[in-house]
This record gives C-alpha cells, sequence and structure tokens, in this order.
C-alpha cells in the first residue's frame, strides 16, 4: 500500500496485481471517517501501472468535487 495525496488530500493506493486482471485502489480522504474510494480495473492483458494510472487521473478529477474536509 502507497500513502500519498491527491490534490492535497491524504490518499492511499492499492495495487491489485492479480489474475483474471489487474486493478487498482485510490481512498482519498473526505473526513475523519469518511472516504471516496476510486477503483480502476482491467479484465485482460494491461498492467497494474495502467490500471494505478487510470485510477490516479480519476482520483485526481473526482477530488474538486468531494465536500471540504
Amino acid at each position: 500500500m502507497h500513502t500519498g495525496e491527491v490534490n492535497g488530500r491524504p490518499a492511499k493506493q492499492l495495487k491489485r496485481p492479480s489474475s483474471p486482471g489487474a486493478g487498482c485502489y485510490v481512498a482519498i480522504e473526505v473526513g475523519a471517517c469518511a472516504r471516496a474510494l476510486v477503483l480502476a480495473g482491467f479484465g485482460t492483458n494491461p498492467s497494474v501501472e495502467d490500471a494505478c494510472a487510470e485510477a490516479n487521473k480519476l482520483a485526481t478529477a473526482v477530488e474538486p468535487e468531494l465536500p471540504a474536509a
């Protein structure tokens, strides 16, 4: 698990390189007990790095729509 930020908000990224396809989760902190979860997954060939790149793009796009922390 990787800890970082999305547009200044604390976030965690979890890679899921398992079969049948790669996936990546990004959890963005919304409040003390609330998170927004973004998931990108591929059913076949793309790598977990590709899935995480897409999840990070989505998380960055979604974050401005979240309530202020």
